[in-house]
């Protein structure tokens, strides 16, 4: 997982997070979770706080980043009862929304105040890996099975379709430029990266 918010690049290294500043490369902040089980996803608010999937332990950490050198660490949500993967924030809905592994696999969104989660949809898909979205309200997730696809979900998730995206191969984080609009797809399966441009 890595996320760009303001003049800083975060990236999930294991146990750790660290932020590196873009202009410098330096890196300018680190924080080991404890207890972390498999870091995974990750998506910002735009202003000062990280959201994060623990794959391996079924939970959601925030990470507030408004100090970068003593940023803060908890856990807002012990158990999804999923495994999640990719996340992203929609602040125009005040929420989180994240993906999950596994068969049917669920789209769940959190509230960001009351951190309280509620399905959005369960895909039939088989191992969702990222999401992401554009600047009209819809939403972009990578999946495994039954095909490597992309599919693109209307804001409230009650309308789908599938996107053209040749030579996909165990899609996993994907990216969305919405200055650009632009739909960047890391392939874990053939080590290249797909680009749509819409």
């Amino acid at each position: 997982g890595m996320e760009v918010m303001g003049n800083t690049l975060f990236a999930i290294s294991v146990d750790f997070i660290r932020g590196y500043d873009l202009t410098t490369a330096e890196e300018v902040m680190e924080i080991e979770v404890t207890n972390a089980s498999f870091l995974n996803g990750m998506g910002n608010n735009g202003i000062d706080k990280l959201y994060v999937t623990d794959f391996g332990a079924g939970r959601i950490l925030e990470l507030d980043v408004s100090d970068l050198s003593n940023p803060i660490v908890s856990t807002v949500v012990n158990n999804t009862g999923t495994t999640p993967n990719g996340i992203v924030v929609d602040g125009d809905n005040n929420r989180a929304v994240f993906v999950n592994w596994g068969m049917n696999a669920p789209i769940i969104e959190m509230d960001l105040d009351t951190y309280e989660l509620n399905t959005l949809t369960n895909t039939g898909l088989t191992n969702c890996d990222g999401i992401d979205n554009d600047s009209f309200g819809n939403f972009y997730v990578s999946s495994w099975q039954p095909t490597p696809r992309i599919t693109r979900y209307s804001d409230n998730f009650s309308n789908s379709e599938n996107i053209s995206a040749p030579g996909l191969s165990s899609p996993a984080d994907i990216s969305y430029a919405q200055s650009t609009d632009t739909l960047a797809i890391a392939n874990s399966g053939n080590d290249n990266v797909t680009f749509i441009y819409f």
